[in-house]
């Protein structure tokens, strides 16, 4: 009986066994490809939540009139311009003349960069991407021209004032506008994906698409 099994035993050919290779190996790239896919699907989702928790931490801050680096803080503010993957959190202090939170983002501000990873960016750079609704609420005003985004939350309540500016640090500019609450889009350079978020004057995030 042994010797029956040892004979009719017989070992994988060189054929045989680069052919299972290389099933293994289509079988594994496959797998290998929608594992990361799927990681980089959910980079935009990973990015909402950064940005959603960045938002109640700066609450946090302003609720607890916290300072920074002895400054006086009038307001926390976060700064987003669009085609980057960055946002600078700053204080918005007093200005060397005095003038109590000039809502103008200045060198001695910034507190830290809050970094994504370097394929999500604030909207695709080019596309005008910011859009508020006016303070009256009354009409959707498409402001073609800025693509600057700033949130200001403000002691002891945490107040959010939003604005979107053509400039990064001019208010008084013609395309400058405080709004009740902003749109924008996380755009994933390497999936070409988007996700539209919207900020309120409450400082709450919402995913509307």
């Amino acid at each position: 009986m042994c010797n029956l099994i040892k004979k009719n035993q017989k070992g994988f050919t060189i054929f045989e066994f680069l052919v299972s290779v290389a099933i293994i190996g289509t079988i594994s790239s496959l797998f290998i490809v929608n594992v990361s896919k799927e990681t980089r699907g959910n980079e935009l989702n990973e990015a909402v939540i950064l940005l959603n928790d960045q938002i109640r931490e700066l609450q946090n801050l302003a609720l607890s009139s916290s300072q920074h680096d002895s400054n006086n803080v009038m307001s926390w503010g976060m700064y987003l311009e669009e085609g980057e993957s960055t946002a600078i959190i700053f204080t918005d202090n007093d200005d060397v003349s005095g003038i109590p939170g000039d809502t103008i983002y200045q060198a001695g501000e910034c507190v830290k960069d809050l970094v994504f990873p370097s394929n999500i960016t604030f909207g695709e750079d080019g596309n005008s991407n910011f859009k508020g609704w006016d303070l009256d609420g009354e009409a959707f005003e498409d402001r073609s021209l800025v693509d600057h985004l700033f949130l200001f939350f403000y002691p002891p309540d945490s107040r959010v004032e939003i604005s979107i500016r053509q400039q990064e640090n001019n208010p008084g500019h013609q395309h400058s506008y405080r709004v009740s609450y902003v749109e924008f889009d996380l755009y994933n350079s390497d999936t070409v994906e988007t996700v539209k978020v919207r900020i309120n004057n409450y400082g709450l995030l919402e995913v509307i698409d």
